[in-house]
């Protein structure tokens, strides 16, 4: 066994890290006999079009006609501080499992402490795109009245929409109806997708993206 592993560098150059997370979840598969909740997560610096294959085969996995989705982090993660937390989770805790540590780097990545951008992100439980115009048009309003641009994105969800905007501002500006609820720095989705028996021929659907006005745009956050 060669003992000669060079590690990756962080360059200038390098791409964004993101937490990924696939997960399939009980309310999404009340109709399948036997269901059992599974998730995968990991860190990842890879455009989120080649982690297609990786989700289906997670799809797969499942049980026939479940459905699993696929998340990322809105905002990338910062190297330096994910780093020191887990050289001091290590040094305080001297019999941690080492096979554990991949997935302790991710849910260290996870907290909100350690986001390297300050994207919010609006959670629309609301299918009806005028419910997303609104909130756009909102938006808009205040960059207008404040003179700050904050660029908006729009992801379809299972549910309704994520409204992704580049930072933040003063919320006592903004009336938000009981359907949408501010999350800040959470996981937005990608996709999701149903076991239909063939990992070759796989069921998505694909959370399209949208910048300012409902276009539909496959370009893809991420990609």
């Amino acid at each position: 066994m060669s003992n000669h592993y060079h590690p990756k560098r962080v360059t200038p150059d390098s791409a964004p890290m993101r937490v990924v997370l696939f997960r399939s979840r009980r309310k999404d598969n009340t109709h399948v006999e036997g269901f059992r909740e599974r998730f995968e997560s990991f860190l990842t610096r890879d455009p989120l079009v080649s982690l297609e294959s990786r989700f289906a085969r997670f799809v797969h996995d499942g049980l026939p006609g479940e459905t699993s989705r696929f998340y990322v982090s809105v905002n990338a993660r910062d190297d330096a501080k994910v780093r020191t937390a887990l050289l001091h989770m290590l040094i305080d805790e001297p019999d941690v499992d080492m096979a554990s540590v991949g997935q302790m780097a991710v849910s260290i990545a996870a907290r909100p402490s350690n986001a390297a951008q300050h994207r919010w992100l609006f959670d629309v439980d609301d299918p009806d795109l005028l419910a997303v115009n609104l909130l756009i048009n909102d938006i808009h309003r205040i960059s207008q009245e404040t003179d700050t641009a904050n660029g908006v994105e729009v992801r379809r969800t299972p549910n309704g929409w994520h409204v992704i905007c580049e930072h933040g501002f003063d919320l006592r500006r903004l009336h938000l109806p009981e359907t949408t609820e501010l999350k800040k720095d959470a996981l937005t989705i990608h996709m999701w997708a149903a076991n239909i028996g063939d990992p070759s021929q796989l069921n998505a659907l694909q959370s399209f993206w949208m910048r300012d006005t409902p276009q539909r745009d496959r370009s893809g956050y991420g990609r």
